[in-house]
């Protein structure tokens, strides 16, 4: 199943985008991008012009997802959170054990996001590197929809 079946086949529960909103990708070899926009976009305007999005790499040998970059363009509203849990849903149906990334927020190892979505540092402090469990991640999506769907946070933009 490629990356494409895996974003159109999104289960019910992690499709919570607004209408007007809609998944979005590059890929070049095994190097991908997803992003969240209203209409598709060229790669050197995501940074800017997307809602936020997400880079990231496989290694099917090593069945390693890596996280490269993480961008939300509006904090605080879950659209890390949401791009976190797409990852682990795609990493998950490519039979992924380990998503690795280096934490290099404001907050490492202070209670990040990602310790929030169950990561683990590999390193004692200031090391960066993370390596988290897919099935781990996306177990946290009762907790993603109590903390944004159910209070109305996620998505909103003003």
């Amino acid at each position: 199943m490629d990356l494409l079946e895996n974003l159109i086949k999104l289960p019910i529960k992690l499709n919570v985008l607004p209408q007007r909103y809609n998944l979005y990708y590059f890929q070049e070899q095994n190097e991908f991008v997803i992003y969240i926009a209203q209409n598709p976009i060229q790669l050197q305007s995501v940074n800017s012009l997307s809602i936020g999005y997400i880079s990231y790499s496989i290694n099917h040998i090593s069945s390693e997802l890596t996280i490269q970059f993480l961008k939300s363009n509006f904090t605080g509203i879950g659209i890390g959170y949401y791009l976190i849990l797409i990852i682990s849903y795609i990493a998950i149906k490519n039979k992924i054990k380990k998503i690795l990334l280096d934490d290099f927020s404001d907050l490492a190892h202070q209670n990040s996001i990602y310790e929030n979505i169950g990561c683990d540092y590999v390193g004692e402090k200031p090391e960066p590197e993370m390596e988290c469990k897919p099935k781990k991640i996306y177990n946290k999506l009762p907790l993603f929809k109590k903390k944004y769907l159910s209070n109305n946070k996620y998505f909103v933009l003003s």
